[in-house]
């Protein structure tokens, strides 16, 4: 393989890997944003933020993601 090969290939794994934490990150914002509506209508707690909802359900989240990425 050529060093024009493996830079190529290099660049394309960045963008890939780039591209897969957005569309993670716009997931898990998504879900907070479900969830502040869901905690709202039943008077509970709202968590600060994405970052904090993500940190407080992981696995849950995860999960979803995964499952939801291997159906389609």
């Amino acid at each position: 393989m050529s060093d024009k090969e493996l830079i190529k290939d290099y660049k394309k794994m960045q963008s890939d890997i780039r591209k897969s934490k957005e569309e993670f990150q716009m997931f898990v914002n998504n879900l907070y944003v479900e969830n502040c509506h869901e905690r709202s209508e039943h008077g509970m707690p709202l968590y600060a933020s994405s970052e904090e909802y993500y940190k407080e359900n992981k696995i849950f989240i995860k999960d979803k993601y995964f499952g939801k990425k291997s159906k389609g």
